[in-house]
């Protein structure tokens, strides 16, 4: 879903731009630099694994909950897009 609209993963992966680590697009970690300097050298791929996470996108702004089971998003908001809705947040640039 990272890419979803927006473009690609080369060869399927998802990459670290400052550490090199890379997930599957599944979210499965398939690789750390330096394995054995983290959790005392017991790192395993599932402690790294990527997780699902709520995402909204509002007026250009994307909202994300880490909740697995949040408020809806428009009942949660509807106080600030009364305030916003006017001054045509998502034209601005």
């Amino acid at each position: 879903m990272l890419a979803k609209g927006m473009g690609r993963f080369q060869l399927n992966l998802i990459v670290c731009p400052f550490y090199g680590w890379k997930w599957n697009l599944q979210g499965e970690n398939t690789y750390v630099l330096n394995p054995e300097e983290f959790k005392g050298g017991c790192l395993q791929p599932s402690d790294v694994s990527l997780k699902e996470v709520h995402v909204r996108v509002w007026a250009g702004f994307v909202f994300v909950c880490l909740s697995d089971d949040p408020a809806p998003f428009d009942e949660v908001f509807a106080p600030v897009r009364d305030i916003v809705d006017g001054i045509c947040l998502g034209d601005m640039t």
